[in-house]
């Protein structure tokens, strides 16, 4: 009889472990629930906050959403709801205020590391994305502390991307072979081999790579190198995912191959959510840096929720991605 505890029980549901009917049942009812209270909620401001609360649920549940752009979203609606508490509202706002100073300080950095590159400019056909890479940074680990994270997984993935848009859409067969071969020996003779474009990116992504394992190295005395190296990517189809796949391999429509991959997701989620619980009672303790990488993993598929919801935002992002980037790194909270 409650909304709130609908809601509240909507949202634990999504914790399930495999095998857990019970709380498949309930999100099955407290999902058709939720949205049959939508349509027959009126638009008075006492119901204004719930409604806001439920369609954002109904959408990607909590346990789904990245966490900093959660947080401030879910500030932007405290502003609006009776009865919040403004010391903690205006504290909530400081701390988002003071992590989001730190992430625009990183992102600085690594603009200038981007731009002093040069890569997007002597590879025009490749995506400029900057900023993109820098978001799925944040979105697994957006903690202060973790400045020097983010910088270097921005960098990883604006190589990824990059060496992406070489295999899908410039490079030739035989191009890509030698390229593999170069990556895959981490040899810097092997470039003399390569075309002119595949030499800049080779050089950019060797010395890349190599300055961060040599950071590393001093830092922590382990050589990190084959883990970075291997960043070649196997050429495939641009416009092949997991929908159409489906509906070609099994004759359906596109609403029953997306209702498939939903299945897919939730199942994952469950197997994520068992494996997060054992592993964090059962062998963690207080080991931080587990905890962290654990958190990350978790903030991983997090992250693919956000950028992939509404289509692909890393390499098209559409007006609400961008706002959301925005909301995130550039603008403040100011009210």
């Amino acid at each position: 009889e409650d909304l709130k505890d609908i809601l509240s029980l909507y949202e634990a549901s999504h914790l399930a472990y495999e095998g857990e009917d019970i709380l498949d049942k309930a999100k099955t009812h407290t999902t058709k629930y939720l949205k049959n209270i939508l349509l027959e909620m009126d638009s008075s401001d006492n119901y204004e906050f719930m409604k806001e609360l439920i369609r954002h649920s109904l959408e990607i549940p909590l346990h789904r959403r990245m966490v900093m752009l959660e947080a401030r979203w879910y500030i932007e609606s405290c502003k609006k709801k009776e009865g919040t508490n403004m010391t903690l509202l205006e504290l909530a706002k400081l701390e988002f205020n003071m992590a989001q100073s730190v992430l625009q300080q990183d992102l600085k950095s690594v603009s200038w590391w981007w731009n002093n590159l040069g890569l997007a400019k002597e590879l025009s056909f490749s995506r400029d994305r900057l900023v993109e890479c820098f978001f799925v940074a944040v979105s697994l680990m957006y903690e202060p502390q973790f400045s020097s994270y983010r910088q270097g997984l921005t960098k990883v993935a604006s190589f990824i991307t990059t060496i992406d848009d070489i295999y899908d859409i410039y490079g030739t067969m035989s191009e890509l072979e030698l390229f593999t071969d170069a990556v895959e020996r981490w040899d810097i003779d092997v470039v003399q081999s390569l075309p002119n474009y595949m030499k800049i990116c080779f050089l950019a992504l060797y010395n890349t790579i190599n300055e961060m394992a040599y950071g590393f190295l001093r830092k922590h005395e382990h050589n990190i190198i084959p883990n970075l190296a291997k960043l070649e990517e196997i050429a495939r189809g641009g416009t092949v995912n997991s929908i159409s796949c489906y509906m070609n391999d099994n004759g359906v429509n596109e609403e029953q191959a997306r209702q498939h991959i939903k299945v897919l997701i939730d199942g994952a989620w469950k197997k994520m959510n068992q494996e997060l619980f054992f592993i964090t009672k059962d062998t963690i303790g207080s080991n931080a840096f587990m905890k962290s990488f654990l958190q990350s993993t978790i903030n991983l598929a997090r992250m693919a929720h956000c950028i992939y919801h509404r289509g692909d935002s890393h390499s098209s992002p559409d007006p609400k991605s961008k706002k959301e980037v925005l909301t995130l790194i550039v603008e403040p909270i100011t009210d």
